[in-house]
């Protein structure tokens, strides 16, 4: 039989990641909604994004290898979920840090993976403006 109740870890996955959206991210979109160019909305968006990284949503979408959270594809989905309910947009900005972090996890050297990985996974913040070293 399959069960299909969300474990512990996936509620509080949920849970977080629904606390966030709520607080952060129901009203992001005025911050960008009549700017012009993606990099002045992107620029508008820096500080939801820091506190994204401190929240963790980023380093959920790392191997725990990598000193990630190691998230499954279900929690990945909840997550996914929660933010776009709440503003699909900077869910996008989220879930693409994801995708470019992609060949950097697939063949990047320890040496590199440690350098660029670091400032998604310390909790700090501070990545938006190191997010052009690669």
């Amino acid at each position: 039989m399959i069960d299909f109740e969300l474990s512990d870890t996936q509620t509080r996955v949920r849970e977080h990641a629904h606390s966030f959206a709520t607080k952060h991210l129901e009203t992001a979109h005025t911050v960008y909604t009549n700017l012009l160019t993606p990099q002045a909305r992107f620029s508008a968006i820096r500080p939801l994004y820091e506190d994204l990284i401190k929240a963790g949503l980023i380093q959920a979408q790392v191997p725990a290898e990598y000193n990630g959270l190691g998230y499954g594809l279900v929690d990945m989905a909840l997550l996914t979920e929660e933010l776009y309910s709440a503003d699909a947009n900077v869910a996008l900005t989220i879930l693409a840090t994801g995708l470019g972090l992609s060949p950097l996890l697939i063949g990047g050297t320890d040496a590199q993976t440690k350098r660029y990985l670091s400032p998604f996974t310390d909790g700090k913040g501070g990545t938006v403006g190191k997010l052009g070293t690669f």
